[in-house]
């Protein structure tokens, strides 16, 4: 992987990217994004220099890999990686529109699993797996863009996503290692609160059942979920076993109370 010095980057004719993430800088020039490091500490820099060695040469099909290692001296500042144009979160895209498309939602859903799956069978852990790190194109081609924050040979980092986050609060637990288990349930997590609005900890019986009677996806995922919202612990498959095709509603999410059957041409 070849390397860049961090001080021979001319950042002022850099623009920012609209996609952020809250531990790093995302700039773009032309086809290449260049992402930084804000708040790693230099053994944090060193780990991650040899994750993005271990990674070199690694291609699957939907996640976007590193190109370039920037660095200070023996310290990795960054990456460059390439550019995912027109494109925005997943979370962003279907959390903009109080009316929720189920059959477009799950339909991506399906195509991050199978992303999920590959990096799994390759040892990938992402470990910060939430739909605010996975984006989508208007073409809705679909891209893992947070690479960096994955667990591969033994290398982790120190990132975790919110929802997961704020589980493992709710859940008691104190300390936790990543494994493809952790990964589904932040999966699993994000999946409940794109379609109810409210993390699962959040949610209510009854706010939960005003989808349970209109969808077989929620129906087939109830013992899972039930065990969840009770942290009594429990394998968590990954989406594509408990997503139904049949299911095909708008969804009103501010209100959970009014659905209408997609309208057929």
């Amino acid at each position: 992987m070849e390397k860049i010095n961090y001080k021979d980057i001319d950042y002022n004719k850099l623009e920012k990217s609209e996609n952020q993430g809250t531990q790093s800088l995302v700039l773009i020039d032309n086809d290449k994004c260049i992402k930084l490091f804000k708040f790693l500490y230099d053994y944090q820099k060193r780990d991650m220099y040899r994750k993005f060695i271990y990674l070199d040469g690694m291609h699957i099909d939907g996640i976007i890999m590193p190109e370039e290692l920037i660095v200070n001296g023996e310290l990795l500042e960054g990456f460059t990686m390439p550019y995912f144009k027109n494109s925005e979160t997943i979370f962003k895209r279907f959390s903009s529109n109080r009316l929720l498309d189920t059959k477009e939602f799950f339909d991506v859903v399906l195509k991050c699993c199978d992303i999920i799956k590959k990096a799994h069978q390759e040892g990938i852990i992402f470990q910060d797996l939430s739909f605010s790190n996975i984006l989508i194109d208007k073409d809705n081609k679909v891209m893992f863009n947070d690479i960096d924050s994955c667990t591969y040979q033994g290398i982790s980092s120190h990132y975790i996503s919110n929802i997961l986050n704020h589980y493992l609060d709710y859940a008691g637990y104190e300390d936790i290692n990543f494994t493809k288990e952790t990964d589904l349930l932040s999966f699993f997590l994000s999946f409940y609160h794109l379609l109810y609005y409210k993390e699962i900890q959040d949610l209510s019986k009854k706010e939960y059942y005003q989808l349970f009677n209109k969808l077989e996806t929620i129906r087939n995922g109830h013992n899972v979920f039930s065990r969840v919202k009770r942290t009594a612990g429990v394998r968590i498959p990954y989406l594509d076993e408990l997503i139904s095709l049949e299911d095909d509603y708008v969804i009103d999410r501010m209100t959970q109370k009014n659905y209408r059957k997609r309208i057929k041409k």
